[in-house]
């Protein structure tokens, strides 16, 4: 993905996305002790507990726990 830096975005959107991967990991060692969960075992629960730890620890806004929401809906289809 860093290769596609100034052809399909700039490097605003990739440290937002660096963050926030770190952020979800650092969620997922918290709550799972583990470095890592498969796609598969994300569920609503995943996604509303990262939703109140995002918003507690990093006062996110709404809108980042939104599409964090949306992402997991995607998946669904």
């Amino acid at each position: 993905m860093k290769k596609l830096i100034g052809v399909d975005f700039n490097k605003f959107p990739w440290s937002r996305y660096l963050e926030s991967r770190r952020k979800v990991a650092k969620f997922i060692k918290n709550k799972y002790k583990k470095s890592d969960v498969k796609l598969k075992q994300l569920d609503l629960k995943f996604i509303k507990d990262l939703e109140y730890y995002w918003k507690t620890t990093y006062k996110r806004t709404l809108l980042a726990c939104t599409r964090t929401r949306n992402t997991k809906e995607l998946l669904y289809i």
